[in-house]
């Protein structure tokens, strides 16, 4: 068996969940407010809707983003969610861009889909 598998056997054997404890410690000392809890939705469509798009490319027409600006404060909400027929990635990124500022950290549950679809559009921009 691998580790993983090793790990994954003995919570079901035992019904205990498994904590690494030293690698949450690890993460939660790298966090530096203010935190921002980001989650995108994409689309996709066999037939590009829109110019410099691949076939089935993920398209981000939507965020929502939780912000603690300090520890024990209350999280901030702010989204955005792109109405009409054009190519929402440039406003998109615009909103992100402003509700981000350049403090902080990200943190996002699947933080590498996210940083696909960022480095899409910046490659896009350069296209």
């Amino acid at each position: 068996m691998t580790g993983n598998q090793a790990i994954q056997r003995q919570a079901s054997v035992t019904g205990q969940p498994h904590v690494n404890r030293p690698a949450v410690r690890k993460f939660l000392r790298r966090l530096r407010y203010p935190l921002h809890f980001l989650d995108f939705e994409t689309f996709s469509t066999a037939i590009p809707l829109f110019d410099g798009l691949r076939p089935y490319q993920q398209v981000p027409f939507q965020f929502s983003m939780h912000t603690v600006r300090s520890e024990g404060a209350e999280s901030e909400h702010q989204g955005f969610l792109a109405e009409g027929r054009n190519d929402p990635r440039e406003e998109f990124m615009g909103r992100l861009r402003g509700v981000l500022g350049g403090k902080g950290s990200i943190v996002a549950y699947n933080a590498g889909f996210e940083i696909r679809r960022l480095k899409e559009f910046r490659h896009s921009l350069r296209a």
